[in-house]
């Protein structure tokens, strides 16, 4: 497991979230909690790009686990 707060833009992970799905792709960007507008749900995120194109965005909350994957 890595520390996703500190994840940058292109690094490869593996995301598990709560309800045990898998999540491979790219960061796309990590969200702080003071980012966010009123509007959305207050705590950090991090968004990626998973292998079939779809852009995710994960809520702390909503991660059981962040894994690097390293390239082949």
């Amino acid at each position: 497991m890595i520390d996703w707060k500190k994840c940058v833009y292109g690094d490869k992970v593996r995301i598990i979230d709560i309800d045990g799905g898998v999540f491979d792709g790219i960061v796309e960007c990590v969200t702080g909690l003071e980012e966010r507008s009123d509007l959305e749900k207050q705590e950090d995120g991090i968004g990626i790009i998973t292998n079939d194109g779809r852009h995710i965005e994960f809520y702390q909350s909503d991660i059981a686990e962040v894994q690097e994957i390293q390239a082949a």
